[in-house]
């Protein structure tokens, strides 16, 4: 991890590209897709970066008008790391009229150490990249807020 500003000369040889990231910074990444209603957006992947911050996801049924007529939903999500020993996450109620089909939530918390895995059995602990990944369980599927918290 480095802090700013700085200049960085970064050994980034063409199969790994560097990728620099503020802290704080929650990244959505979901499946490969060729057009936007080709398949539901499942698995949904966040990627936390220790710090303070937050997300708003926009959704909408991807192939029609409708969100031209408010048939659309936002969740927003948030980072923030109180004590210095604790990253809270926290999603919020998801607010407007559209409801997505239910998928996977996947968090991978990035630039912890591997006591940040002692807390959930099923978490998976990459020691080489230094990420805690975590498959949430089908309480993030109904729209309500919930929260989870992680060692770091």
């Amino acid at each position: 991890m480095e802090s700013g500003p700085a200049w960085v000369l970064a050994h980034a040889p063409l199969e790994r590209m560097p990728l620099y990231v503020r802290a704080g910074a929650i990244l959505p990444m979901g499946p490969d897709l060729r057009f936007t209603d080709e398949k539901p957006l499942d698995p949904l992947t966040l990627h936390l970066y220790p710090g303070e911050g937050t997300f708003t996801l926009y959704e909408d049924d991807g192939r029609s008008f409708a969100y031209e007529r408010g048939v659309s939903c936002t969740t927003c999500y948030r980072l923030s790391s109180g004590n210095g020993h604790k990253l809270k996450f926290e999603a919020g109620e998801r607010v407007g009229n559209y409801c997505p089909p239910d998928r996977r939530l996947i968090l991978t918390v990035h630039a912890v150490d591997a006591q940040a895995a002692e807390d959930d059995p099923g978490a998976h602990y990459d020691a080489e990249r230094r990420t805690l990944t975590v498959v949430c369980g089908n309480e993030v599927n109904y729209g309500r807020p919930w929260e989870a918290e992680f060692r770091i």
